[in-house]
């Protein structure tokens, strides 16, 4: 009779260190007591049983520890895209073309010579040098040669002969005047023949703007 009272408190004895002893580290959680269920044994004051390993700071949330604060990873700030390349600085500009009197008329003769068409050809190609045309004067000179009056009238119907065959060549007419000057107006001394050679002209000033080459 007593050898059964023994085995039967042996095995009650093992039964309940079995319950209350830590199981594999896969469901103990190392310094909690769980049931085979994996949950957390609670002694009578609801607070969680704990193994010998337990260093007395709760880590468990179900066991009474505070939540772990959960860290959000701020989203990264945008790049702003690059800015828009400066647009390039225009200036407003007035440009005087001269084409000497030299063989571009006839003597006397306010008609173009090939030559001369070929002059006013070359000052057509600089106007693409603009990035905006506003206005295109014509301004005919002569020398002191001859009635002033005369010198005039020629200078008047060579500016606008020259302004009529920029206009044939495809240049706004509404952009062009023409005026003449006569002999009012010289660059260089009429006593010498190269100095009216050089009165001899028409000056073409173009207004307008330019892009700034920097």
């Amino acid at each position: 009779m007593k050898k059964w009272t023994a085995l039967s408190t042996l095995s009650v004895a093992a039964i309940v260190a079995l319950a209350l002893s830590p199981l594999s580290p896969a469901h103990s959680r190392c310094t909690h007591v769980v049931d085979g269920q994996g949950k957390h044994v609670m002694d009578g004051q609801k607070k969680c049983v704990h193994t010998g390993t337990f260093k007395g700071e709760e880590t468990v949330v179900e066991c009474g520890a505070a939540p772990k604060e959960v860290v959000k990873t701020p989203a990264p700030t945008p790049v702003a895209p690059p800015p828009a390349p400066a647009p390039e600085p225009v200036k407003s500009v007035t440009e005087r073309i001269t084409v000497d009197g030299k063989a571009v008329f006839a003597v006397n003769s306010a008609k173009l010579t090939a030559k001369g068409k070929a002059a006013v050809d070359s000052v057509i190609s600089q106007l693409a040098t603009f990035d905006n045309v506003e206005s295109i004067v014509v301004t005919g000179h002569t020398d002191s040669t001859g009635a002033a009056s005369y010198n005039q009238g020629l200078s008047e119907r060579r500016a606008a002969s020259v302004r009529d065959y920029m206009i044939s060549q495809g240049v706004d007419a509404g952009l062009i005047t023409s005026t003449g000057r006569g002999e009012e107006e010289p660059i260089a001394d009429n006593k010498t023949r190269e100095g009216r050679q050089q009165n001899r002209r028409v000056e073409i000033d173009v207004t307008g703007s330019k892009i700034v080459v920097k």
